[in-house]
């Protein structure tokens, strides 16, 4: 076995493990027989092997299984799609080789057009997060009740900054819009935040390749990288898309650092700075200096002007050098962390699986 393909194979079998633990058996099974296909040399090597030595941050299973699940989802593998419940079928109708054969076949026919989208990172823009991310608004708004102005870095197709219209339900209690078509289903246990006035006045965030929710070939890219059994995370990302196409949200295509170094405190409103899963992707630089910038708005914060910084991410080392797995494992999710300047600093508020629900509060 070539260097390339072990590291094609580790990396899939890698990526199968994860999908198996987060509940996609699907993908925890085609993955398994994809890194064999790897090992052997066979279509999947081939398909991946400009990507071989790319870090494992790039994601280059997820890159091709998002490609193959987008030809699924257009009609353009039909055998597929029938085993597929986010297009509509059903796995149990086909045997695990029977699966397998069907991705196979895609992959040889269709080599072509699936090369042609490995350029593109995964997104799902995952709306699952806001139920992490809507309890960490409430308690800066607590501190801080004015109208607020949501800003967000990493922002993909800026789903998660229509987070008051989504609607969050747990045991005791519900928020947001009863009619919303995004509902996060058990969203909340241990120590709930107390309920706000959340006004949102403006929306605004970065990305460095931004996506389009109302362009209909964008809104396709985030539904090809939902993993196909989880149709529960899918019917969020589409009920959110038909949020979008009526509510205007603005995203920039600028690095998370030059992006918050135009933002400044606004005299009557909050400005809340929120981002998820993404710190760990940025580079070493733009971390550094997007956290002097977060560090800059704290200090430029007023009692007229407060800032606040809430997150999910993963938690991280003291050194902020990598990701601290073990804390990660230890806490059964990633960390939710909340500060408002010059009100209270950042610190963990409660825990989220990286998907979403439900958000532990603390």
């Amino acid at each position: 076995m070539s260097a390339a393909n072990e590291l094609i194979a580790a990396d899939t079998r890698m990526q199968g493990k994860a999908c198996g633990n987060l509940g996609s058996p699907l993908y925890a099974h085609l993955m398994e027989a994809a890194a064999c296909d790897a090992e052997g040399g066979g279509i999947v090597a081939d398909i991946l092997a400009p990507l071989a030595y790319e870090p494992t941050g790039s994601a280059i299973t997820l890159r091709l299984f998002g490609a193959v699940h987008r030809l699924a989802l257009t009609g353009a593998a039909p055998d597929l799609a029938r085993a597929y419940p986010s297009c509509g079928g059903d796995p149990t109708v086909v045997t695990p080789g029977e699966l397998w054969e069907s991705f196979h076949n895609i992959c040889r026919t269709k080599q072509l057009d699936i090369a042609d989208r490995l350029g593109q990172a995964p997104q799902t823009n995952e709306v699952g997060r806001s139920a992490a991310l809507r309890g960490a608004l409430d308690l800066v708004v607590t501190a801080a009740p004015l109208p607020v102005r949501l800003v967000e870095i990493g922002a993909s197709a800026g789903l998660n900054l229509l987070v008051d219209h989504f609607t969050v339900r747990w045991s005791g209690g519900s928020r947001g819009p009863a009619s919303s078509p995004v509902v996060l289903a058990d969203a909340w246990t241990g120590h709930p935040p107390a309920e706000v006035d959340l006004t949102i006045v403006d929306r605004v965030g970065c990305d460095i390749n931004p996506l389009d929710p109302t362009d209909v070939d964008d809104a396709l890219s985030l539904q090809s990288f939902v993993w196909p059994d989880q149709t529960v995370r899918l019917d969020r990302l589409r009920g959110a898309l038909d949020i979008a196409s009526t509510t205007r949200v603005s995203v920039r295509n600028q690095s998370a650092d030059t992006f918050l170094a135009t933002i400044n405190p606004a005299p009557g409103t909050l400005t809340v700075i929120s981002h998820s899963v993404m710190w760990q992707y940025l580079p070493d630089a733009v971390r550094a200096a997007a956290a002097d910038q977060l560090r800059r708005l704290a200090a430029a914060a007023t009692s007229e002007a407060p800032v606040a910084h809430i997150n999910l991410e993963p938690p991280r080392t003291a050194d902020d050098a990598d990701v601290d797995f073990r804390a990660a494992h230890r806490h059964g999710g990633f960390a939710i962390t909340a500060g408002c300047a010059p009100f209270f600093e950042d610190h963990v508020v409660g825990y989220c699986p990286p998907h979403g629900p439900p958000a532990y509060w603390l």
